[in-house]
């Protein structure tokens, strides 16, 4: 997701200046979402200077179980084990990362190294995320938290 900012100098010209063109400061975040076949279950928006860390994305797992156990009681309880479908970035396949798995007892699928492929719940998931973002305007970091939970 990407916070537009727009910034103009207000400077005054003389005579046979030119103006200066309107600046547009662009800042990414990211967006962390999980889901599951119906709902998404648990999702967190890291700000501007943060990157996902084999720790964070540790704690995520630990949060994404919890949530999990709050609003999918009844199938975290009634099925013997989660399967998890994650790429094979190095912070998802870190030694700590991996035993925390286990100790959750989840399965993890396999994802082919390198492969250019979108997951087929990833196309349906962002195609609906940037055709309610199309005509939104995020401004600051608050504004794209507010639309994030709404």
């Amino acid at each position: 997701m990407i916070i537009q900012k727009k910034v103009n100098h207000g400077d005054y010209l003389t005579t046979r200046q030119h103006p200066q063109q309107t600046e547009y400061l662009w800042k990414k975040v990211m967006l962390c979402i999980r889901w599951d076949q119906l709902v998404v279950v648990y999702y967190e928006l890291l700000k501007p200077s943060e990157t996902i860390t084999k720790t964070l994305y540790q704690k995520q797992l630990m949060r994404l179980s919890r949530a999990l156990k709050k609003k999918r009681s009844q199938y975290y309880y009634r099925h013997n084990k989660i399967i998890l479908l994650h790429d094979n970035a190095r912070r998802h396949v870190a030694v700590p990362v991996k035993n925390y798995l286990k100790t959750l007892n989840w399965e993890v699928l396999p994802h082919p190294p390198y492969s250019p492929d979108i997951v087929s719940s990833d196309y349906h998931l962002f195609r609906s995320m940037a055709h309610a973002l199309c005509e939104q305007r995020l401004i600051s970091y608050k504004d794209t938290k507010t639309w994030v939970d709404s």
